[in-house]
């Protein structure tokens, strides 16, 4: 592998690149989304000017619309899937518990041993083979205003227009 084709693979996988080919993501050339190293998401559409400063966590599914701009977005659970419209303003340390959650009581264990080392390689039907994580989404419409330090649950809609205050749940 020659030197660019090495340095454009290693770069993709730490942050999604401005204008990326790559199987189920669609990013605009003039949008920048940072991913931490170990961010794991399925397929991403990110319109164009949309920036995200740190994307933490793991989607199934990400949606960014035009000119919308967010700090450091955190996404938890598993097989979650985010949404979100055009012309938004999201704040730093906004955790979005997009899907199913790891601890559940009824199982052997509520460690979440699929997602943490030295577990995180097994795939997660096989620790769990009666476990069906459910698909579930967050969507903020369009021209949302997000403050710091907002949790955002699983299912939740955010209407177009919404302003959410600081430090909200």
């Amino acid at each position: 592998m020659r030197s660019l084709e090495r340095l454009q693979a290693l770069l993709t996988r730490k942050k999604l690149l401005s204008g990326v080919a790559r199987d189920g993501w669609d990013v605009a050339a003039t949008s920048r989304v940072r991913c931490m190293l170990h961010f794991r998401l399925g397929r991403a559409k990110i319109e164009e000017y949309a920036e995200v400063s740190v994307l933490e966590g793991q989607l199934e599914e990400l949606v960014i619309g035009r000119n919308s701009y967010a700090g450091h977005l955190i996404a938890g659970g598993v097989r979650g899937r985010l949404r979100i419209g055009s012309f938004c303003s999201l704040g730093t340390r906004v955790l979005l518990l997009c899907g199913d959650g790891y601890h559940r009581p009824a199982r052997l264990s509520t460690f979440p041993f699929p997602f943490k080392a030295p577990f995180n390689d097994i795939p997660v039907t096989d620790l769990y083979p009666d476990s069906a994580f459910e698909s579930s989404q967050i969507v903020l419409g369009h021209d949302v205003w997000v403050g710091n330090d907002v949790t955002i649950l699983k299912g939740v809609t955010v209407g177009d227009g919404a302003i959410i205050a600081a430090s909200s749940v």
